[in-house]
């Protein structure tokens, strides 16, 4: 729903989506538990969201490198006549 947002936007917008989320059913807060979650401050969501965030990190990263072999049987047109 947020997307990975930065807790400085999830902060601004937590009003809307808890309220969205209460009236479709898909959360239940108390009233002391709301306001806590509207008080809290966006260091207090980033250090409750690290290990979330960490783990739906990109694992891995491509290491393949350009290689000539394959360059070399591949025909560019350059602007002039083949």
């Amino acid at each position: 729903m947020l997307d990975f947002s930065s807790s400085v936007r999830i902060k601004a917008g937590m009003a809307d989506v808890l309220g969205s989320l209460e009236r479709c059913g898909h959360l239940a807060l108390f009233d002391s538990m709301r306001a806590d979650m509207l008080a809290m401050s966006a260091s207090t969501m980033d250090r409750l969201l690290r290990f979330d965030r960490k783990a739906m990190a990109l694992k891995g990263r491509a290491t393949t490198k350009p290689g000539t072999l394959l360059k070399s049987q591949i025909q560019v047109r350059r602007g002039t006549e083949w």
